[in-house]
């Protein structure tokens, strides 16, 4: 076992937590806020397939250098799944996919997403 997170299917992009119905939260360490993330602003802005594992951003709030990391939570559950010690190369493969997707390199194939995710974002 290689000690790495789990990276579940439903947490794979902004599209499928938007699917699964999750709640993310981003949390910023040194000064301890929190905020729970838009992620069909974050679909709209950074596209469907942007992939929130092993990321940060930085902390909004005024005056805090800080970054913040993010964590989410399936309806029904009460387990939460941090977004951070993931493995590298799957982790690698979920940004390539997205920055291909960006770019317009996705090689003739179409991104397909859920009929319901994708109402959301041309809402």
């Amino acid at each position: 076992m290689s000690g790495r997170t789990v990276i579940f299917t439903w947490t794979q992009t902004v599209a499928d937590l938007i699917a699964e119905g999750a709640e993310v939260w981003a949390h910023c360490s040194p000064c301890r806020s929190r905020w729970r993330c838009d992620l069909v602003k974050i679909a709209k802005v950074k596209g469907p397939l942007y992939s929130l594992w092993n990321r940060t951003s930085p902390c909004r709030t005024p005056g805090c250098a800080g970054r913040v990391w993010f964590k989410a939570q399936c309806p029904g559950s009460k387990a939460w799944v941090h977004f951070s010690d993931a493995d590298p190369a799957v982790v690698g493969r979920l940004h390539e996919a997205w920055r291909a997707s960006r770019d317009g390199e996705m090689l003739g194939e179409e991104v397909r997403l859920n009929p319901a995710v994708e109402a959301r974002l041309q809402a």
